[in-house]
Parts: structure tokens; sequence; C-alpha cells
């Protein structure tokens, strides 16, 4: 029986510290980025302790896209803005962190190069994000951007298909 409790012991020990994600998942047999791979809602957002979550559905409702080619994670998109925009750019993943790099904003009447949401949300901007969270249908980011903030939870509404 000691030698069945040390075993099970042992076995939480490795568990608990291949954890790569502040708040899970325990154990994924998907690859991060095949997680992250695919188009998300935000259901909560945060800005310096306080929820934010209706101004952003009223004054973004951006929804995150990450897209790559043959696996090589490059592609990102803010879709369906606020006027139909849509936010170009870039992401990279790399362990606990999510770099985006976003470019011009452009909807079906209008090109432009500057453009802010809320909070780190908007044109031509580099935010580096602390992954909390990575499960199948559930993202959890933080970001700290000058002197704010930020704390986002996304769930997956869409897979993507290469």
């Amino acid at each position: 029986m000691k030698k069945l409790i040390l075993v099970i012991g042992l076995i939480s020990v490795l568990f608990n510290s291949c954890n790569k994600y502040e708040d899970g998942p325990l154990v994924s047999f998907r690859s991060p980025l095949n997680r992250l791979l695919g188009e998300w809602e935000v259901y909560y957002f945060e800005i310096d302790g306080l929820d934010n979550t209706l101004n952003y559905q009223n004054d973004c409702k951006c929804n995150f896209r990450f897209h790559s080619e043959k696996h090589d994670a490059i592609y990102f998109s803010f879709l369906n803005c606020k006027d139909n925009y849509t936010v170009g750019g870039r992401f990279n993943l790399n362990k606990e962190s999510l770099t985006i790099e976003s470019g011009n904003a452009y909807n079906a009447n209008n090109l432009t190069d500057s453009l802010t949401f809320i909070g780190p949300i908007k044109t031509w901007n580099t935010v580096v994000y602390d992954v909390k969270r990575l499960k199948n249908k559930d993202l959890w980011v933080t970001c700290d951007e000058g002197n704010t903030n930020c704390y986002i939870k996304l769930k997956k509404t869409g897979n993507y298909e290469e």
C-alpha cells in the first residue's frame, strides 16, 4: 500500500511540474499551437482590476483569430470589430507568452492606420501577453501595456482548418 501511495505521489508531482500555464491545463495531448489556432470570442475583459466587458462589447466587439500555413504560426486578425473593421497582423506563441503585432484596420469602405478600440486592442501595436490558461476552448491572457494592466478571457468559437 505504501508503494502505491508513493507512486501516486510521484506521478502527481511530475504532472504538476509539467504544467506550462498557471491555470492549466494540467495535461494536454494537443500542442499549444494547435490549441490556439482558430477563432476566439472575448467573454471577460478587465482593465486595471475593473470589469470592462460591457465596454469591450460596446466599443470593440473584436474576435481574435489565429491562423497558420503548414504550422508556421504567423497570421493574426481582430475580426468583426466595431463598424465591421478587421485588423490584420502576426503572432508568435513562445512557451507562456503570446506576442501579437497588429497592422492597419480596414472595412469595406475604409483603410486606416490609426484606430483604437479599447486597451491594447488597436492598430500598429505590439503586445506581449502572458498566457495563464490555454485549453482547447479556453484562453486566458494578461498584459501590461504602459500603465495599463489587462486580463482577457476568451472562448473558442471556431476551429482553424488548413
